[in-house]
């Protein structure tokens, strides 16, 4: 198995941030066309049922909406047992969309 150095680490890092930050950008604009007022975007490191769990509770959110999967094989495969796993680790509404 090949060990990543700090420079491949570092490069890798930046790529994630990049493409989440395209990644948020789109989700901003397409919210704002289907008529969403108020829209909060934030990218967060970890695991992403905790962390959106940690987010919902920093905001006192009433329920947490997500896709029921992600948009292509690696984000399928990292995400798709999200909605799971929310509706096993909060007592929170989770609400499941297309």
């Amino acid at each position: 198995m090949r060990q990543f150095s700090d420079t491949d680490s570092a490069w890798f890092e930046e790529l994630l941030k990049t493409r989440s930050a395209e990644i948020l950008e789109l989700a901003r604009e397409r919210a704002l066309g289907a008529g969403a007022s108020t829209i909060v975007l934030e990218s967060r490191d970890g695991h992403v049922a905790e962390a959106i769990i940690d987010f919902a509770e920093e905001k006192d959110a009433e329920a947490i909406i997500v896709g029921k999967r992600g948009s292509g094989e690696v984000t399928e495969m990292l995400l798709g047992s999200v909605p799971q796993k929310l509706v096993n680790l909060t007592s929170r509404v989770i609400m499941v969309v297309p």
